[in-house]
């Protein structure tokens, strides 16, 4: 499965990216104005160091004209003793040729033979070389001043390194400083997301703020928007169902209590037992109506004391009201001091809680078996009963509502985590039991 694309790594991507396009582009222009500036700069110090140098290169001449060797060996003696200098590395080397091209003075490292120019003013270049070429008297000598290309490339190149070095450095910390950047810019994204994501059934409140960036503010209100459709609908669910719920009461206890005073006023047989099956339906059926009217209580706001509250005594209440419910309480083991049990919780929460996880363990556990009842620490409480498993729809932190194959434990399951949640306390359920094939453990922590 591929991994979703992280918006962070493609903004920093994106950003080093184009900053290192953006340096690359000026160190390609900054290199080539530094090549053109340079070869400017170099051919100007090459004309200048010709026109400086021909006095100079002239007057040898002259010294050397005048020496008493003749002919053509005796000129080849002199250009060599010309030449007979310290010896030293040479950018720029020279020659001082006749008209017809014989070389008559040059530098100790310029070649023997003549330079491959051209004998006229100006630039030329060949073998290898950058050439200028100043005549002097009536063009019957040649002065030229040569500098080796290879130079210039090595110059050009070296400055256009020192352009690009910066970038090779500074790349990884480039990346990391656009990742600070990007996660900084894209903080409020985050923060909406948090909002949104705290979002539920029991918070409806807008996400938008006044400081959320011009971008962000059409979804936030796209979700406010949402938010209030999703409220107006709860609203009137729940509204229907306590209605409802509270126009059922009545109707139901008088068919119950019509059932009951039926069945007692027959005798034995089967319309007798038709009655007795009618009235079961009928308990039941007011038992679904109050555990709706206790789901509308569970999903009030609880209010939340400033102090710990002693739940001893609702304990004993929650169990004195399971008996009269008619309910099995003689197979609650409790375990613990009842009167040490505290937290910081509403106690109608509490007991709504407490209340629907021991009817459930006992309608629906093994009614052979015990309920445990525990009280382990001043805000924990644990409720342990044998029987079938929890199916995973119910073992999941939302589960479905009771349907005839969960056996009725949804609801039940249902109204205590929405107590549990809105009042601050943790539910969690273990089923099976460690070391058993089946059996079921509640774990409440209050909060204290």
């Amino acid at each position: 499965m591929n991994r979703p694309a992280s918006l962070v790594r493609r903004l920093t991507l994106t950003l080093s990216l184009a900053v290192g396009l953006a340096w690359l582009a000026a160190a390609a222009a900054g290199a080539w104005v530094i090549r053109r500036e340079l070869a400017e700069a170099l051919d100007g110090a090459l004309q200048e160091t010709a026109q400086r140098l021909l006095p100079l290169a002239l007057d040898t001449l002259i010294t050397l004209e005048a020496a008493p060797e003749a002919g053509e060996e005796g000129r080849t003696q002199r250009v060599r003793r010309a030449a007979r200098v310290a010896e030293h590395g040479e950018r720029v080397v020279y020659q001082l040729r006749d008209a017809a091209g014989r070389v008559l003075l040059r530098s100790h490292e310029a070649p023997e033979a003549p330079f491959p120019v051209p004998l006229a003013r100006g630039f030329a270049e060949g073998g290898g070389l950058r050439i200028y070429t100043e005549p002097a008297i009536s063009e019957t000598l040649f002065l030229q001043v040569a500098e080796p290309l290879a130079h210039r490339r090595d110059a050009a190149l070296w400055a256009s390194f020192l352009l690009l070095a910066p970038l090779l450095a500074l790349l990884p910390a480039l990346v990391l400083l656009a990742r600070r950047v990007v996660r900084w810019t894209l903080r409020p994204v985050e923060t909406l997301a948090a909002e949104i994501a705290v979002r539920d059934e029991h918070r409806l409140e807008p996400v938008g703020r006044p400081d959320l960036p011009r971008e962000l503010a059409p979804i936030a209100a796209s979700v406010d928007r949402l938010l209030a459709r999703l409220g107006r609908a709860l609203a009137s669910e729940r509204a229907f169902a306590r209605a409802g719920a509270h126009e059922l009461r009545t109707p139901l206890a008088g068919a119950l209590a019509q059932a009951q005073r039926l069945a007692a006023e027959l005798g034995p047989g089967p319309v007798r037992d038709r009655v007795v099956r009618i009235e079961a339906a009928l308990a039941r059926l007011r038992r679904l109506v109050e555990q709706v009217l206790d789901l509308a209580r569970a999903e009030r706001s609880a209010s939340r004391p400033d102090a710990p509250v002693r739940l001893g005594p609702v304990l004993r209440l929650v169990l004195d009201d399971l008996g009269r419910a008619g309910l099995p309480v003689g197979r609650i083991a409790l375990e613990g001091d009842p009167a040490t049990l505290v937290g910081r919780i509403d106690p109608d929460a509490f007991a709504l809680i407490l209340r629907n996880l021991l009817e459930n363990a006992l309608r629906h556990g093994d009614p052979e078996g015990p309920v445990v009842l525990a009280v382990d620490a001043p805000g924990r409480v644990r409720i342990r009963n044998p029987g079938p498993a929890l199916p995973p729809t119910l073992r999941a932190d939302a589960p479905a509502p009771a349907t005839a194959a969960t056996g009725g434990t949804g609801l039940g399951l249902l109204i205590a985590r929405t107590a549990a949640a809105r009042s601050g306390a943790r539910l969690a359920l273990v089923s099976p039991l460690p070391g058993a094939a089946g059996g079921v453990e509640a774990r409440i922590a209050l909060p204290t």
